[in-house]
């Protein structure tokens, strides 16, 4: 017999997270019961933890996000319209991430749209954000990854595109972003800075364009980076809500923003360069010029993100400040 706690998804995820893991991992052991609660991770989407307990003991650990979170009018998100697409993350586990081996493991999801029930279910991973743990060498290790990543999924990045939903960095994208930054500095004292660093995205369009597309996580930040607490310390990215074909250089830009020393943001730019079939031969000008357009790029993206947005303490970062340093390079 079933037995079900209700969790923070809003509805039962009995019957779903049974013929899921059935459809995963084969129907014998039977699922005897499912237990869920709100996960204490939950940021701006709800997150239950799963516990299935099969006929013969063993026991499996889930996460459900509920994926459609900021998909609806009403939706409290401020993520904008033009990027909001309720199965990108989904199909992007299911397409882009399963066949690779990119961990957390996907398991299956819910896409019900008339009742716009749209459920990630992955493994439950045991580890630590990136800006959880101390030094540097974690940083370095994520950076590689990236690369590795990068690489390996570019041969594939324009088949997996519409299947995956991912978006596209095409002109259009790029100039949008340009528009929403300097929409939203209209009338405010930063509105001729904000003018001048957009004048130079602008420019550097062409730039982006030219760079070699791959399979980007969009959002590459250390609260989105899971470092697994076992021996493998395996790279785990979550939340691939912003998954996109585009330059890889945009997720090691996330990754190196910050307020780092310039040797260290140096040893985070030389990590991805060493592990980069992509990137390791480019000559040092090139590189260097290519990695400072997606700087630029990120940079704007966050000017126009929302003009009310207010980021929590481990998300703040001066992005102005950020453009300008770039600009002034």
């Amino acid at each position: 017999m079933i037995r079900s706690q209700p969790g923070g998804i809003g509805f039962d995820l009995t019957d779903a997270i049974r013929d899921i893991v059935a459809a995963k991992l084969g129907p014998r052991p039977a699922v005897v019961a499912v237990e869920s609660r709100p996960s204490p991770s939950r940021s701006s989407a709800a997150l239950d933890e799963v516990e299935v307990t099969r006929a013969d003991g063993s026991v499996i650990r889930l996460v459900c996000k509920d994926a459609g979170h900021d998909a609806y009018p009403g939706s409290a998100s401020v993520k904008p319209r033009f990027v909001v697409d309720p199965v990108r993350e989904i199909e992007t586990y299911r397409v882009a991430l399963d066949p690779y081996g990119v961990g957390p493991t996907w398991f299956g999801a819910i896409v019900e749209p008339r009742s716009a029930r749209y459920v990630l279910v992955l493994e439950l991973v045991q580890g630590s954000l990136l800006f959880q743990i101390g030094g540097l060498e974690s940083w370095l290790h994520a950076a590689g990854w990236a690369a590795r990543f990068h690489d390996q999924l570019a041969p594939a990045a324009r088949a997996i595109a519409p299947s995956a939903h991912l978006l596209r960095y095409e002109e259009r994208y790029y100039r949008t972003w340009s528009d929403r930054a300097r929409a939203f500095a209209r009338g405010s004292a930063r509105h001729d800075q904000i003018d001048a660093v957009v004048d130079a995205h602008d420019a550097a369009i062409p730039r982006l364009l030219s760079l070699p597309a791959t399979v980007i996580h969009g959002e590459f930040f250390a609260a989105n980076i899971l470092i697994r607490d076992d021996a493998s310390q395996s790279v785990c990215p979550i939340d691939w809500e912003m998954a996109a074909i585009a330059p890889g250089l945009i997720d090691l830009a996330a990754l190196a923003a910050g307020g780092w020393s310039e040797s260290e943001r140096s040893a985070i730019i030389d990590a991805y360069r060493g592990a980069s079939n992509t990137y390791g031969r480019c000559a040092d000008p090139a590189f260097a010029d290519a990695l400072d357009a997606c700087r630029l790029h990120l940079a704007v993206r966050w000017l126009g993100w929302s003009p009310s947005w207010v980021p929590p303490a481990h998300h703040a970062h001066d992005w102005l400040a950020e453009a300008q340093r770039v600009v002034k390079n």
